[in-house]
This record gives C-alpha cells, sequence and structure tokens, in this order.
C-alpha cells in the first residue's frame, strides 16, 4: 500500500527479555524498528522473524503477536496512514507492507543514525494523536525511506569532527546524572560558557544544557520501565533535588506525568 505518514507516538525499550503482553491490538499503525536482539512475530496470517535494520510493521485492528528470541532494543511507533494520496511533490509515500522491511546492509549506518536521534530526543509522550512534532514525523520517514532504498553508490564520506566537543560530549554522557557544572566544565576546556554553548550546538545540534536533560529523562524513563522506585528516589539517580522537580522537568519534556508514563510503558 502507498501512504502518507502521520506520527503519533514513540517508545524506546533496550534488552528487553520478554513482552509484558504477548499480543496485542493496535487501532493505528504500529511499528517495531529492532537496533539488536531478535523477535518473532504473527501479524494476522504473516509469520517471521524480526532482526538487527527490521521495521515490522502491523497495521490498525490487526492482532499483532510476538515473542523475544534475543534481548531485544527496539524502537516502538504508532503512525496513521493517508492510504492513495494524490501525489504531491512536497510530501513522503512510502509502499507499506504488513510484517518485516528489511534496511539493505549498505544502510544499516543510517538506520543506527536514525535510531540514535529517536534515543537522544524524548519524545512527547501524551495520548495518542494529541503531540504530532515535526522532528519525529521525519524521524519516522527516515526510517520508511532507508528500508525502501537499494543498496547506495559507493560514495567518499566526510564529516566535520571538533575534538573538544566530543571531550565534552564524553564528560556530559559520564557525569549526566550526577552534580554537572557547566560553567566548571566550559573552565577546564579553556572556553567561555558561551563558547561551549555554540561549539557544542554546532558539532552536535543541540545544547549542553538540553543534552544532559535528555540524558537524565532516557534514565528517569528507564528506571520509571524497569523498576518500582519512588519518585524521590528516581530523582536523586537523575540528578535532580528531589521527586517534585523532576516531575516538572519530565511533565515538561514528554508532555505526561511520571506515574502516567509507568502505567503507559508497560508492553
Amino acid at each position: 500500500m502507498l501512504g502518507r505518514t502521520t506520527y503519533l507516538w514513540h517508545h524506546y525499550w533496550q534488552n528487553k527479555k520478554e513482552f509484558a503482553k504477548n499480543s496485542d491490538i493496535y487501532p493505528v499503525w504500529t511499528l517495531f524498528a529492532v537496533e539488536n536482539g531478535s523477535f518473532s512475530y504473527i501479524i494476522g496470517e504473516i509469520e517471521g522473524d524480526g532482526t538487527e535494520g527490521d521495521l515490522v510493521l502491523c497495521p490498525p485492528d490487526i492482532p499483532f503477536g510476538r515473542k523475544v528470541i534475543q534481548p531485544l532494543s527496539f524502537h516502538f511507533l504508532h503512525f496513521n496512514v493517508e492510504p492513495n494520496p494524490i501525489l504531491d511533490s512536497c510530501m513522503y509515500f512510502y509502499p507499506l507492507q504488513t510484517g518485516a522491511m528489511r534496511i539493505s546492509r549498505d544502510w544499516l549506518p543510517r538506520f543506527h543514525s536514525t535510531c540514535a536521534l529517536l534515543r537522544e530526543m524524548p519524545a512527547p509522550q501524551g495520548a495518542v494523536g494529541e503531540h504530532q512534532p515535526a522532528v519525529f514525523q521525519h524521524l519516522l520517514d527516515d526510517l520508511l525511506l532507508t528500508a525502501s532504498l537499494k543498496p547506495p553508490a559507493p560514495a567518499v564520506q566526510t564529516a566535520v569532527h571538533d575534538p573538544l566537543m566530543a571531550q565534552a560530549w564524553a564528560r556530559l554522557t559520564e557525569e549526566a546524572c550526577g552534580k554537572i557544572n557547566l560553567r566548571g566544565l566550559a573552565r577546564e576546556l579553556k572556553l567561555t560558557p558561551v563558547q561551549l554553548t555554540r561549539r557544542f550546538r554546532a558539532a552536535y545540534a543541540v545544547n549542553p544544557s538540553e543534552y544532559v536533560t535528555s540524558l537524565r529523562m532516557r534514565r528517569a524513563c528507564r528506571l520509571l520501565e524497569e523498576s518500582m522506585l519512588t519518585l524521590e528516589e528516581i530523582a536523586e539517580q537523575c540528578g535532580y533535588e528531589n521527586g517534585y522537580y523532576l516531575s516538572r522537568v519530565f511533565r515538561k519534556q514528554l508532555g505526561m506525568s511520571p506515574s502516567a508514563y509507568r502505567d503507559r510503558s508497560r508492553v
């Protein structure tokens, strides 16, 4: 089916050993983008396995049975589709199929790069259809586009690298959930805070404080998903003074309270 997508919702699961529900039915299109590990699926009458680089699609109102084979890291997306649209050169259209769409080996780096962006940017996790941010629409389109591409012709790749910002990135990644002092980090790198922010954004398209927040939110999400720790305990492990402040940041970043996220994210 040829269709134009409308992004609705995203969630990331890492090293999932089993599904809480062996089968479910969704009212919208569902996509599992598999980073690593594997699972078997039954979608209607179609059976198969999903592994690294596979996009497994399930249409609306079709039973989606699944079972983990090897611990699974994957992106779980919901979206709507406008079928058989009038073609418009300004819009994306994809051939959508039930079951697995496999990414060409040559395009796996692009696939993993898109998945990394999905991980780094906390998605608004409100009710389905409540948020349709352009960046997540773009990343969904990129996954589907990559799955539809043939292997590329050989090309010379170039990249701009800032070693000092790579050092800053590593430091922030390591210490994000502790007591981060961006002014202190700037001094250590012999930069002003403004220079650090500008160079970091130029290198990674995000400023240092936004990157730290994204890492903290990712850890908070994981603790909400995988533990029964209280909000105060989670705040302490994510670099926040108390559960109240964590709750404020969480709601602003993800569009819902930590308790609502915990209830919703159990698959």
